[in-house]
Parts: C-alpha cells; structure tokens; sequence
C-alpha cells in the first residue's frame, strides 16, 4: 500500500538489475529509465538515484552489449542530482558523454 511506505534500496537496485538483463537477453544496446520509485512510491530522490546508478553500473560491467543508458529525469530535482552523481560515477574524463 502507498501508505505504508517503506525504504527498500535491495528491491530498488533489483528493478534496476533486471531491467538491464531484460534488455541483455533481448539484445537491446540501449535502455532508457525514469526515476523510479520516486513519485508515486515516494523514494526520496536523493536516495533513489544512488542506488540507480550504482546498480547500472555494476550491470554495465557484467555487461558490454549495452551501449547506451538513458536516465530520463522530469523533475530540475532529480536533474541536479543526476549530474552530480553521473560525474562521481562515471567521471567525464573516462570517454563518457551525457547530458
């Protein structure tokens, strides 16, 4: 129930993890996310970025078939923290390019 909120960072990175493997086993180069969690569960933002992030990038290193990965923000909120945490996750002068 919405309600009844309750953190979950494990339930979290494993919507994250398998939607990459999803897209693996499909033979997807590229996959998009929105924030997920964030509005209509509530996940604090700030939290739930992180957590996104993170279990990408682990994914990105299990695998190389993914090319491309979209986190599509809506809110200037996440935008801000998206920026900040992609330049600490994947530093700009590794060859990554976002925006």
């Amino acid at each position: 129930m919405r309600g009844d909120f309750e953190e979950r960072p494990d339930l979290l990175r494993a919507t994250y993890q398998n939607s990459m493997n999803v897209a693996v086993e499909n033979g997807c180069e590229s996959i998009a996310f929105p924030c997920i969690s964030t509005k209509c569960y509530k996940y604090p933002n700030h939290k739930a970025a992180p957590i996104a992030i993170q279990a990408v990038k682990d994914s990105l290193m299990e695998h190389e078939s993914i090319l491309r990965v979209i986190f599509c923000v809506f809110q200037p909120i996440d935008q801000g923290i998206y920026i900040d945490l992609l330049d600490k996750y994947f530093p700009p002068d590794a060859g990554t390019y976002y925006m």
